[in-house]
């Protein structure tokens, strides 16, 4: 590079300031940039609202998931009862054909 070059590269303290408060002024939003915030704004608490609406939901959706895949205390109540009734009857024949096998020795 020259000197000439040089020259008309640097750029005074004066005209520096200038184009840096220049540069400020578009540091400000403008007023397309502050509907447009305003509307993501607005679309923001839409979104917001739908997932609230989604959470609230959610526990009705899980419950009838669960309520196809498992059964509840109630439901199974009958089950329970036959379950153990011959569970007790089948133990109870073992132990005592087992105590009639020891008193017949």
């Amino acid at each position: 590079m020259t000197d000439i070059e040089r020259k008309e590269q640097s750029i005074d303290h004066e005209t520096y300031m200038n184009i840096f408060l220049k540069g400020q002024e578009h540091t400000k939003p403008s007023k397309e940039t502050l509907q447009l915030i305003s509307d993501m704004k607005g679309e923001l608490k839409d979104d917001i609202k739908n997932i609230e609406i989604a959470l609230a939901e959610l526990p009705k959706k899980l419950i009838d998931e669960l309520d196809k895949k498992y059964v509840s205390k109630e439901k199974f109540y009958p089950i329970k009862v036959l379950v153990f009734g011959f569970t007790g009857i089948i133990l109870a024949s073992a132990i005592g054909a087992l105590v009639n096998l020891v008193i017949k020795q």
